[in-house]
């Protein structure tokens, strides 16, 4: 057992406020202990179950908008922030996280993504407004940084 899995342990109690979507009709916010819980919804660790995402980047409030499906939400958003492969996001700066929803099963996760990609762009824009009205960047909320700066390098190389 991870001491961050053991209630009361103060360093780890911080609460934050996220969004989440799709994860029922009145369930559209809900409170996580400690950013890195919020990043363990999107990454598998050993012995857990695989949760995909389809996500929704911007590149400005009502911006250019992309659509995809991820295993590990985290580590996509930071490639495609950081362009680490050329195509649609890196050639129109679309870089800010702005929507997402959980999956448990990768069928269903990649039938939502060509549901919504077939959706009307204002459709699209809905979905987004409902939950995160001022297109917020939810990335800085899942890793637990505030103020985030684009990163140089690779994910998980220290930053200064």
């Amino acid at each position: 057992m991870d001491c961050r899995d053991e209630p009361g342990n103060d360093k780890f109690d911080v609460a934050l406020s996220i969004v989440i979507a799709g994860l029922g009709p009145a369930i559209h916010r809900a409170e996580y202990p400690a950013a890195w819980k919020i990043a363990r919804m999107t990454r598998k660790l050993a012995g857990e179950e695989t949760v995909y995402c389809v996500y929704i980047l911007a590149n400005k409030p009502q911006g250019t908008l992309y659509i995809g499906v991820t295993s590990d939400l985290i580590n996509r958003s930071f490639d495609h922030r950081n362009g680490v492969k050329p195509g649609f996001t890196s050639r129109y700066g679309v870089k800010d996280l702005v929507y997402f929803e959980p999956h448990s099963d990768v069928r269903a996760a990649i039938q939502r993504e060509k549901t919504l990609k077939k959706w009307p762009r204002q459709w699209k824009i809905n979905l987004v407004e409902k939950d995160n009205p001022h297109w917020t960047d939810l990335l800085p909320q899942l890793t637990g940084e505030v103020g985030m700066r684009p990163i140089d390098g690779l994910p998980g190389q220290a930053r200064q």
